[in-house]
């Protein structure tokens, strides 16, 4: 096991070398924005050597070795592509979406009430419009051929219900506009980066240790879901994948305080 060890950092760079050197011959090239991280990671050999050395002691080896990196280079080039910042922007979009849709269902509500308070006290005019709600879904729904085929025909049965029984378009309009919408997320990771103050470190820390719970499912070509690697380790594929500057490089001891941070943010990946 010890000899195993000592030559982890040897395999491994070779695997990365042949998964760089597949990526780049295939006639099509394959995953260019990984390129530049798989190419640190080979260089800088001898830094990632205890890295190498902590998974082969805890038995990552193979593919589940490769799934672990793959997903480590992919929170480096999400961090480095400004994908967290994109994560913001759209949160705040989505928001200001959610806000005019509503305003603006509202207005409309209030536009169909003036008219129609107008065509009542005026006796000289009428609008061709359609009051049905069935009306309406089956104009909506005539291109398409599963709700022409299967919801039409029940819907015909339900024409015999006269106006009173059904709302009006200013109703269902108003109803839209009062609706609670709430913005979720998929992955605890976006949550904290939509909330977080813009920084690469932490912003990559949220994203790798989601990536790595993600895996972590006991499966066959996933880590076992106890599988933590140390401060260290972690602080080392930060520096390395980020391509830190000396002085912008984080330690065990930095990672012990991203940990706290991000316990007190509620982030429950923070393992």
């Amino acid at each position: 096991m010890m000899t195993e060890n000592k030559n982890a950092a040897a395999y491994t760079t070779a695997m990365l070398s042949t998964r760089l050197k597949e990526f780049k011959d295939r006639p099509v090239p394959l995953l260019r924005s990984m390129w530049p991280v798989l190419e640190r990671l080979i260089m800088r050999e001898h830094e990632m050597a205890p890295v190498w050395e902590e998974l082969a002691e805890k038995r990552v080896t193979g593919i589940p070795l490769w799934i672990l990196i793959e997903q480590c280079i992919l929170a480096a080039v999400e961090g480095e592509s400004g994908e967290h910042n994109t994560i913001r922007a759209e949160y705040r979009e989505l928001q200001t979406l959610n806000e005019e849709i509503s305003a603006m269902s509202i207005r409309l509500a209030l536009l169909i009430d003036e008219r129609d308070a107008l065509l009542n006290r005026s006796g000289h005019f009428h609008v061709e419009r359609m009051l049905r709600l069935t009306d309406l879904i089956d104009a909506a729904g005539n291109d398409n051929y599963l709700y022409r085929t299967r919801i039409k025909p029940e819907l015909e049965n339900l024409g015999q219900y006269d106006l009173k029984y059904w709302p009006d378009m200013a109703a269902l309009l108003h109803a839209l506009g009062e609706e609670k919408t709430e913005i979720t997320f998929r992955y605890d990771a976006s949550e904290a980066i939509a909330f977080a103050r813009p920084s690469l470190r932490t912003d990559f820390f949220r994203n790798i240790f989601d990536r790595i719970r993600e895996i972590s499912d006991g499966s066959a070509y996933g880590l076992r879901p106890d599988f933590r690697l140390s401060d260290a380790s972690l602080s080392t594929l930060c520096n390395v994948l980020l391509d830190l500057l000396p002085d912008e490089m984080t330690d065990a001891a930095y990672l012990k305080g991203v940990r706290q941070r991000l316990r007190k943010q509620g982030y429950s990946a923070a393992w």
